[in-house]
């Protein structure tokens, strides 16, 4: 005998849903990271109601703060009301936190979107493999603060949404 387990895939945000900006490794403490968290907060802010993880402009030797702390956060984060998790950064030290996640808390919770990449790889497969739920692997937060948003931030921005679920390539 076996048994089908099949992916949970959250619901996409609408105007107005709560996105919550959450620093799973690095903060945006210094330049330019900061200024541009600063102005995607103000881009997110025009269709969204926006949280702020305690530890989005910190750093703490590589980590934005203790292991602890920030898998404490985004297990809150993700067992909250917020509809959509976005990583802040990236970071080499992510996978620190992974042991202070109750993954079965967030497996058998309503699932919802986690969107970030580099060292959030660790992130999005353990949410995958432990929690049988879909993530995205694309743009941290300060990617919304560019002057110009370069198409494949806009196109990140309609993902969260629902709005364009397939890509080619980009110049």
């Amino acid at each position: 005998m076996f048994m089908v387990i099949f992916m949970k895939f959250p619901k996409f945000i609408h105007k107005g849903d709560t996105i919550h900006l959450i620093s799973p490794s690095l903060g945006c403490s210094t330049e330019p990271y900061k200024t541009r968290l600063d102005n995607a907060i103000t881009f997110l802010r025009q269709n969204n109601e926006l949280i702020l993880g305690d530890y989005v402009y910190q750093n703490i030797n590589a980590l934005s703060s203790t292991p602890k702390n920030l898998g404490l956060e985004f297990e809150n984060a993700y067992l909250s009301n917020s509809k959509f998790l976005l990583s802040v950064g990236g970071g080499e030290l992510q996978a620190l936190i992974l042991d202070y996640i109750n993954f079965e808390k967030i497996k058998n919770s309503t699932p919802k979107w986690f969107m970030g990449y580099s060292d959030n790889t660790n992130l999005c497969f353990a949410l995958t493999v432990k929690c049988d739920v879909a993530s995205i692997y694309g743009a941290h937060a300060p990617q919304f603060g560019y002057k110009i948003l370069d198409q494949s931030i806009l196109d990140n921005y309609d993902i969260m949404f629902g709005k364009k679920l397939s890509f080619d390539n980009y110049p």
